[in-house]
């Protein structure tokens, strides 16, 4: 459910998402197959000020094949002027792998697919910059993300020093029109 409105200061939106896999056959490792991702999600949008908008939001999952941290975002987007506005934004990624990655087994003349049952979730720390001009004779963008954690700990590693490390890890790219 959600309430979305330009003209309100506070919008928000939450919801469930479920996702249910099962199989059988005789490409599979096992007889009989199945997972569960079973989520709750929720945000917000809250324009603090008419210039500037922020978003946060959070999922929590139960998987039954893996345990899943609690998934935070934040967005926060500053218009300067109608045609200069800046974003920026964080979120935590985590896929765990399907039971095809897992457990499918299919070898012929033409293919040698083996599922891994060792395989073990995925998760990162995404993080992005936009700033964006638009103007009648030409507009203008920049980009910046990371889509991997750094190898330090979390804790050795400020805010700033992820700004500093984005050019050299992610991608980082200039627009012109």
């Amino acid at each position: 459910f959600s309430n979305s409105n330009p003209k309100k200061q506070l919008n928000y939106q939450a919801g469930i998402d479920l996702t249910y896999e099962y199989a059988t056959g005789t490409r599979f490792l096992d007889d009989r197959i199945s997972s569960g991702d079973y989520a709750l999600f929720a945000g917000a949008e809250y324009r603090v000020i008419p210039k500037m908008e922020i978003k946060p939001s959070v999922r929590y999952a139960y998987n039954t094949s893996y345990t899943q941290p609690l998934i935070p975002s934040l967005m926060v987007r500053y218009s300067w002027m109608p045609s200069l506005t800046t974003r920026l934004s964080y979120g935590k990624g985590f896929r765990a792998p399907g039971i095809k990655e897992r457990y499918l087994y299919f070898v012929d003349v033409n293919h040698n697919i083996r599922g891994n049952e060792e395989l073990l979730p995925e998760s990162s720390h995404n993080f992005f910059l936009n700033v964006n001009h638009h103007a009648r004779r030409g507009s203008w963008e920049v980009n910046t993300g990371n889509q991997n954690e750094p190898k330090q700990a979390p804790s050795q590693l400020s805010l700033w020093n992820y700004f500093m490390l984005l050019p050299r890890l992610g991608l980082m790219y200039l627009a012109f029109n």
